[in-house]
């Protein structure tokens, strides 16, 4: 259930990030950006968030294929001590 739990809250965390790009891209064309007021956040945020929303979408993928990608704590008991 977890595991299910995880998955879920990665694709919509996957989405809340496409969103938000959408909304960047779309505030290129207001005025304050376009005439130079403000624009240092906006550009910080188009270069970053791209790469944290491919990483997500790249998590959520792989956790289809795969059982576990050593993040959920359940993953602690299949440690071997040496």
């Amino acid at each position: 259930m977890f595991r299910i739990t995880n998955w879920v809250l990665t694709i919509i965390s996957a989405v809340f990030e496409v969103i938000a790009i959408g909304f960047i891209v779309e505030l290129f064309n207001s005025h304050c950006v376009r005439g130079g007021e403000y624009g240092v956040s906006i550009w910080f945020y188009i270069f970053f968030l791209p790469v944290i929303t491919v990483h997500t979408i790249f998590l959520a993928i792989y956790r289809i294929f795969c059982g576990t990608v050593g993040l959920d704590p359940i993953v602690l008991n299949y440690i071997q001590p040496n």
